[in-house]
């Protein structure tokens, strides 16, 4: 995993720029109507690669990303690998959701323990996603 300021100073602002105008927007309406979710104008990110192979770092095992974010945005950015995806861990009303966008869509969800979710492995090629912490 690599920090997105550290691959380029100029992508990384252009992307927070897009982050606060379009995905932070979302957030406030999407997120509104989950009962006690509040977010707020001022926040943290933390926005970084993740490089998944067959060989290296295949999956992530179900996880949430801490009571200490907000919410989180994942867009992939390739395509040429086989496997992967999000999946997202079922409760009594939901069975589980495996979640394969396409190059350039985005998933956002809220980051706490209610929300588990992993990366499903990698089997060949290498997959890249963009992913954003969002601290309040």
């Amino acid at each position: 995993d690599v920090l997105l300021r550290n691959v380029s100073h100029e992508l990384y602002e252009k992307y927070i720029e897009i982050q606060r105008e379009y995905f932070h927007a979302m957030a406030k309406y999407c997120l509104g109507f989950i009962p006690g979710s509040v977010v707020y104008d001022e926040y943290k990110e933390e926005t970084f690669v993740a490089k998944y192979t067959a060989d290296n770092q295949t999956h992530l095992t179900l996880h949430h990303d801490g009571d200490h974010v907000s919410y989180t945005v994942n867009t992939l950015l390739s395509d040429d690998f086989t496997g992967g995806g999000t999946y997202f861990e079922g409760d009594r009303k939901f069975n589980g959701f495996l979640a394969k966008p396409f190059v350039g869509e985005t998933l956002m969800h809220p980051g706490n323990r209610k929300y588990r979710h992993g990366s499903r492995p990698v089997h060949s090629g290498e997959r890249y996603i963009l992913i954003s912490f969002i601290h309040f």
